[in-house]
């Protein structure tokens, strides 16, 4: 349903441990789309490689390409950091995610609310 979409922002480490994208299990920013209102997973996004590591209260610009699911319709996303094979950040706490309402159109998403995540 319609183009993906481009969203700029800025990451924190507020953890003990520097992260990064090396293996043998990688951080990256990713995102997931959820039934509204539910936390039922409906699409698994791509992953975007840390542009460096980074360190303890370091912070770092990062761009993400989000692509919308096929079927138009109301949708939550969650965009957050992800260990390959071991958890999404926003599992562990919610606050570790940016979470939106979106509408995915056919001609592609559009914002509906901005909202903070639930504690």
């Amino acid at each position: 349903a319609g183009n993906p979409v481009t969203l700029s922002g800025r990451i924190e480490n507020c953890g003990p441990a520097p992260l990064t994208s090396a293996p043998p299990f990688p951080v990256r920013l990713a995102y997931r789309w959820f039934r509204h209102g539910t936390r039922e997973v409906v699409l698994e996004g791509d992953r975007t490689t840390l542009p460096s590591a980074l360190f303890p209260r370091q912070d770092v610009a990062v761009r993400v390409e989000l692509r919308p699911p096929a079927t138009p319709g109301l949708y939550g996303v969650s965009v957050t950091l992800v260990q390959e094979q071991i958890a999404w950040f926003d599992d562990i706490h919610r606050s570790n995610g940016c979470e939106r309402s979106i509408v995915v159109t056919p001609h592609g998403p559009t914002n509906v609310d901005f909202h903070s995540p639930q504690s």
